[in-house]
Formats: structure tokens, C-alpha cells, sequence
């Protein structure tokens, strides 16, 4: 855990530059402080997900970016290029920066935009590399659940998923607990402060992202897929707060007050996220006193976390998701067998996805022991 949150305190820091550089320096460590106590951040950035890098480097890219268009300086456009890459390599979805970098550019350069070398220079850096390491990828993945999400998934949707009940449930509920109301309110009044003030820079890189978050992350509705609006929220919310730190006498307490209210608020959401289940925990006892270090167990669940944390190695049932693992009941659990697993933890008498033809199979041909009211271990050889 501690690579995803080195790469999270990196895009914590470049947070921070943004914020300064955009805004004032008292205003990047509100944004640095608001960005890091965010509740989706809060797990992100200690989770085993690429989410932690992708923030790293899109928010280098970008720092790196608006830092070009100041000092025209070629390594800093590389830098920027480069960290954009990798920012695509790790979710395509990324790519929507260069809507707000394009904006930039309009603005500064105008027509001879297009006509610049090192822009396209750049353009084949940030998109190239990750052109040829997904194609790659498809071709050798062993695991074809998650290829051509965007083609056989997003693209045919992105267009009218806003509208479907689906999102709006999304929206009311995992989108809001993501970020907390105060966040969401703040982060609402600092789009209308750039709007205002004509913060191109944070106006523009904000559109892109809330274009994002309409186009991809209605169709899949996932939380995590919130990751690249982390940034996002936090400049605006964080603008507007550190906004107040000079107002008044003492008003950085009422800054900083804010920022407290906003960490609270988002442990308590959070609550459920860090909590340790039961019936893990009674699995992980099952597991270790009832067999050996290196046995390879099959479990009922689709989580696979009673592995991890057992410290065993193995295969969840009836998951389906692989290709060369047989799908009906006998030839799956020959395949497991033939590959070496030695028994089979089942949860509740329930196997993920079965209509009890799997369970009974299991029963009718395999030993199997008790442990408690919930868990039976059945031994396959």
C-alpha cells in the first residue's frame, strides 16, 4: 500500500502547485488539504488500484502544461507530455485533458496552434505510447472481462446514459458520497468564482473533467471512476475556501475550521469502507487452522479478499470470467482440481451466481466439514 500512496502524496504536492500558481499560496494548501481529505480520496490513495498513479501523473501533466504556456521552455512541455502518457496508460479516460490544454492553447497562440511543431510533438508523446500499449495489451490479456469497455460499453451509451434513472440513483447517491455536500456546495460556488474572475486555466481544465464525468462515468457508474474529477472538486472547493483566508481577522481559522469539517465528514462516510467484516475474518480463521500454507483453496464468494488476507492462493466459483476455465459445474471443479486445489470454502451454503445445481453437485460428491453456522469446507482431494 505504500506505492499507491507515495504516488498520491506526489499528486497531493502538484495539487499544491496548481493551486499556487493558479490562485495564491494560501489557497494551494487549502486546495492540497481539501484534495487529501476528500472521501474518495481517502480510500484511492491507500488502495491496491492504478487510481493513486493516474491522479500522480494527470495532475503533473497539467501542472507541467500551464507551466509551458508561462516559460515556453521545451523540457517543461516534455515533461508535461510525458506525464500525460502515463496518465492514459493507466485510464484512457485521461485523454479528456487535452480538451482543456487544446482551450489553453486557442487562447494563447490562436491559429498558429496547429502550426506549431513542438505541440504535435507533444500530441504524439501523450497519445502514441498509449495507443500501442493498449493494442498490446488486448492481444496478450489472458483476461477479457475489462478489454473494449469503451467500444462495447461507453460509446454506444455516452451520449444518453445522463438521462437514464440509473444515473440519476448514481448521482443522488454514490456521486454525492464521494465528495460529501460541503465539498459539492463549495466546489459549486468556486466554479462560478473562476467563471467570474475568467480563470481560464481551472475554467477549462473543470469543463473537460465535468464532460468526463457526463460521457464515460454515466455509462459505467462506478465510484472510482470518479478519480480524475478528485482534482477537480478539490481546485474549486479548495479555491473558494482558501478564498476566505484573508477576508477578515482570524478568517483563516474559518479556512481551516472547513477543512477539518470536510475530513470529519468524510471518515464518517467512509466508516463502512474501513471496517473489518465478520464473516472475513471467521473465513480467514477456517482457512489457516484447517489447512496448509501452500494449499490452493476454491472459494464460494466473488470477493476474493479471503484469499489475500489468508494468505492463499486460488479460484473463486462459478465466476465465468475466464476463458479457459470450463463452464459448467463438473468440468470447472476437475479444472481446479486437476490444477492443483485441495478444498473448497463455501459461505452460508451459497455459491455466487448458482441456482443450487453447483452446491448440490458439491455435496453429493465431496466430503465436507463444518465450522460454525456458516462456513463448510469441502475436501477435493
Amino acid at each position: 500500500r505504500l506505492v499507491p500512496l507515495a504516488f498520491f502524496m506526489i499528486s497531493a504536492f502538484f495539487m499544491f502547485l496548481i493551486g499556487k500558481k493558479l490562485f495564491s499560496i494560501e489557497q494551494g494548501w487549502v486546495i492540497m488539504a481539501v484534495y487529501g481529505a476528500l472521501p474518495l480520496n481517502l480510500i484511492l490513495s491507500r488502495a491496491i488500484l492504478p487510481e493513486a498513479a493516474l491522479l500522480c501523473f494527470f495532475t503533473g501533466g497539467f501542472y507541467f502544461f500551464i507551466q509551458w504556456l508561462d516559460n515556453q521552455k521545451f523540457i517543461t512541455l516534455l515533461l508535461s507530455a510525458i506525464f500525460t502518457s502515463l496518465a492514459i496508460s493507466q485510464k484512457l479516460p485521461a485523454a479528456f485533458i487535452g480538451l482543456a490544454m487544446i482551450g489553453l492553447c486557442l487562447m494563447k497562440f490562436k491559429a498558429k496552434t496547429f502550426a506549431r511543431w513542438d505541440l504535435w510533438l507533444f500530441a504524439a508523446i501523450a497519445l502514441l505510447p498509449s495507443y500501442f500499449y493498449f493494442t498490446w495489451l488486448h492481444k496478450i490479456a489472458e483476461f477479457k472481462f475489462a478489454s473494449r469497455i469503451g467500444s462495447l460499453h461507453i460509446i454506444p451509451k455516452f451520449l444518453t446514459a445522463i438521462a437514464t434513472p440509473a444515473a440519476a440513483k448514481y448521482y443522488s447517491t454514490d456521486f454525492i458520497m464521494a465528495f460529501g455536500w460541503l465539498v459539492l456546495i463549495t466546489a459549486a460556488l468556486g466554479l462560478i468564482a473562476v467563471i467570474a474572475k475568467r480563470n481560464w486555466a481551472a475554467l477549462l481544465w473543470s469543463l473537460s473533467m465535468i464532460l468526463e464525468v457526463i460521457l464515460i462515468v454515466s455509462v459505467i457508474r462506478f465510484r472510482y471512476y470518479l478519480a480524475l474529477f478528485t482534482p477537480i472538486v478539490a481546485i474549486l472547493s479548495g479555491m473558494f475556501i482558501g478564498s476566505i483566508w484573508n477576508k477578515f481577522r482570524w478568517a483563516y481559522l474559518v479556512s481551516l475550521a472547513l477543512v477539518v469539517v470536510i475530513f470529519y465528514n468524510s471518515n464518517v462516510i467512509n466508516k463502512d469502507y474501513f471496517k473489518q467484516e465478520e464473516w472475513i475474518k471467521e473465513a480467514v480463521e477456517v482457512i489457516n487452522q484447517n489447512t496448509e500454507k501452500g494449499d490452493l483453496i476454491v472459494v464460494s464468494n466473488f470477493s476474493p479478499v479471503v484469499l489475500s488476507q489468508s494468505d492463499r492462493k486460488g479460484w473463486r466459483a462459478n465466476l465465468k470470467y475466464y476463458d479457459y476455465i470450463p463452464q459448467n459445474i463438473t468440468d470447472e471443479l476437475n479444472y481446479f482440481i486437476d490444477n492443483g486445489a485441495k478444498y473448497f470454502l463455501v459461505y452460508k451454503n451459497r455459491i455466487q451466481g448458482d441456482d443450487g445445481s453447483y452446491l448440490k453437485y458439491l455435496k453429493t460428491n465431496y466430503k465436507g466439514n463444518p465450522y460454525g453456522e456458516d462456513f463448510v469446507l469441502y475436501k477435493l482431494q
